[in-house]
């Protein structure tokens, strides 16, 4: 479907859901996408086996060549990030830059000094 007749058939059927236009037009200016899924908090099974971890995934292509996915699954926080290694050097300093901001937002517990009452 091209730009043209993607627009003809929204213009004729304006009730479709826009991400069938997202699809069917070019956007040049999207080179990042990013997005967070809420997954199930309880546990899935396949074939009788409890699934221990989801990781999420959203591909690259076009114009986009940075992905960036949050799945939680059980209480979990996964994360991926999927690149087109010439536009994006530097995911090291992405990751480590991820990691710093969930320290951030869930610190460790704070130490508990211990203290003796006077006189003991």
């Amino acid at each position: 479907m091209s730009a043209l007749d993607a627009g003809f058939f929204f213009a004729e059927h304006p009730n479709a859901p826009m991400h069938l236009g997202a699809l069917a037009v070019p956007q040049p200016l999207v080179q990042t996408v990013t997005t967070n899924v809420p997954g199930p908090q309880f546990p899935l099974y396949i074939l009788g086996r409890k699934m221990l971890q989801a990781h999420p995934y959203v591909p690259i292509g076009d114009n986009v060549k940075l992905s960036i996915a949050a799945l939680s699954y059980l209480g979990q926080l996964s994360f991926d990030i999927t690149a087109e290694s010439s536009a994006a050097r530097d995911l090291d300093v992405l990751a480590k830059g991820i990691r710093h901001g969930l320290a951030e937002l869930h610190p460790k517990p704070a130490t508990t000094i211990g203290t003796s009452a006077p006189g003991r």
